[in-house]
């Protein structure tokens, strides 16, 4: 127990990750279907111990110095911290590119966001 807490304080107060800690990982997706998806082959494939899906997530975010708004179902999972790694790797690739057809697909654009600072 004192591992534990002395643990939970060095993350604390570093603001590091410690292997063998607990992570919860949010992840938007276009559609509940995906959501479903994602989250049990997630599981089959034991990279977490459990996944909430919420529905109708309203999201709000900068782009091109405007505020853009768009409804996605939140995945909230909950796994080791020293799975993250391997859970984001194996996420990435499930969430279509394009999740809205056109030259403006709100995907594109948060990729895009990932690699400027908000208010761009």
């Amino acid at each position: 127990m004192l591992r534990t807490l002395s643990l939970q304080l060095r993350s604390a107060v570093t603001g590091s990750y410690v292997s063998g800690t607990y992570s919860i990982v949010f992840v938007n997706c276009p559609n509940e279907q995906i959501a479903r998806d994602i989250a049990r082959a997630i599981l089959d494939k034991k990279l977490a111990a459990s996944v909430n899906i919420l529905p109708k997530a309203s999201s709000l975010y900068f782009w091109n110095g405007e505020i853009e708004e768009a409804t996605e179902i939140l995945l909230l999972i909950k796994t080791k911290t020293s799975k993250v790694h391997v859970l984001s790797s194996y996420i990435r690739p499930q969430i279509p590119q394009n999740t809205v057809k056109g030259p403006k697909s709100r995907r594109t654009r948060v990729c895009a966001w990932r690699h400027r600072p908000p208010g761009c």
